[in-house]
C-alpha cells in the first residue's frame, strides 16, 4: 500500500472513530467500531426516540411485519430479509449484498 493510501485509510477510521464518540453508530460503520446489540436494546432506543416500527420499516425499506418479527425474535435472521433488517439495525454482524456475486 502507498504511502498516500495508508494515510486515506488512517484518515477513514479516524473519521469513523470521530462519528462513534459523536453519539449514534451510523449505520456504514465498520464492524470492528459497532458494537452488537440485543432486540431488547434495539427496542428500547426506539421507544426512547418515540420511533415507530412502521418508520424503522419505510426507513429500511422492509416490511413491518419483518421488522417486528426481528425485534421480537420469532425469526432467527439467517438469510433474507430478516437477515438484512438485523444486520442494518445492528443486531447480528455480516454483509449485505447486492447479489452480484450471484451472477
Amino acid at each position: 500500500m502507498s504511502m498516500q493510501a495508508s494515510a486515506s485509510v488512517a484518515r477513514v477510521r479516524a473519521g469513523a472513530a470521530q462519528e462513534v464518540q459523536q453519539g449514534d453508530m451510523p449505520i456504514h460503520a465498520p464492524f470492528s467500531q459497532r458494537a452488537i446489540r440485543t432486540p431488547e436494546e434495539v427496542r428500547a432506543d426506539m421507544a426512547s426516540k418515540g420511533v415507530t416500527v412502521r418508520q424503522v420499516a419505510q426507513e429500511l425499506g422492509l416490511g413491518e411485519s419483518v421488522v417486528k418479527h426481528v425485534l421480537h425474535g420469532s425469526s432467527k435472521c439467517l438469510r433474507g430479509k430478516s437477515r438484512i433488517c438485523a444486520i442494518r439495525l445492528g443486531i447480528v454482524e455480516g454483509v449485505i449484498h447486492d447479489g452480484a456475486y450471484l451472477a
